[in-house]
């Protein structure tokens, strides 16, 4: 399903926002590939799902960070596919998933101490996730950040995919907890590594962190509204 969004996202942002200009376009297409479903949906996935979420959301995160380092960054610059290949199989996000999968696999318990680390690290994600949309939030333009293709993004990437994504996988009769995850990571905010690589290869750095402003900003009523539906309907 994941590897789905994305390719929808991928193609998708090409006929979205064909008639921008080209730095805006590029900053609007990856802010469709790549949204801040780790920070933001990691911890809201574990509060609403428990650990079960969680491991649906690391799964999730595969296709995402398989087209973030190649579709997404060939938005800003060439990228060969053995480097993209190269960035991906050491991505920490990627390493961390197959390792926790194959613990799961296997029946090996993991060390009191080690275990209770690990635990106590977790409990960290959310306050260190607020942190870091905090410091993002207090770099963005507040004045120039309601312009229209910034509004557009965000109720493309906060209520119409989200609800395109749920429409599509309600009918199929899959486990309540794997659509609600789907949907909800689907309808998270722009990432953050968008204004990062905007900056660092010469694009619309300052476009690219008023969407991650206004699209963090209305996600906080958006989510909730998203959860409200899940759970209702």
């Amino acid at each position: 399903i994941s590897a789905g969004i994305q390719l929808l996202a991928v193609y998708g942002s090409k006929l979205l926002f064909r008639k921008y200009p080209r730095g805006e376009k590029s900053v609007l297409s990856y802010g469709m590939i790549c949204s801040n479903s780790g920070f933001i949906g990691l911890p809201i996935a574990r509060l609403m799902f428990g650990d079960l979420g969680v491991i649906y959301t690391s799964v999730f995160q595969i296709p995402l960070r398989f087209t973030m380092w190649t579709a997404g960054l060939s938005l800003f610059t060439s990228v060969s596919r053995k480097d993209a290949f190269r960035k991906l199989a050491r991505h920490p996000c990627i390493i961390a998933v197959f390792v926790g999968l194959a613990l799961m696999a296997v029946p090996i318990q993991l060390p009191g101490v080690l275990s209770d680390a690990l635990d106590s690290l977790s409990g960290c994600t959310v306050p260190l996730s607020m942190l870091v949309i905090g410091t993002i939030l207090a770099d963005a333009p507040i004045r120039s950040m309601f312009s229209r293709p910034v509004l557009w993004y965000s109720c493309l990437r906060l209520v119409l995919f989200p609800l395109l994504i749920w429409a599509l996988l309600r009918p199929l009769g899959l486990d309540p907890t794997l659509v609600n995850v789907c949907v909800l990571m689907t309808g998270m905010p722009a990432g953050s590594t968008g204004s990062i690589l905007a900056d660092k290869y010469g694009g619309a750095a300052l476009f690219a962190s008023e969407l991650a402003f206004a699209s963090t900003l209305c996600s906080i009523v958006t989510i909730p509204l998203l959860t409200l539906l899940l759970n209702t309907v």
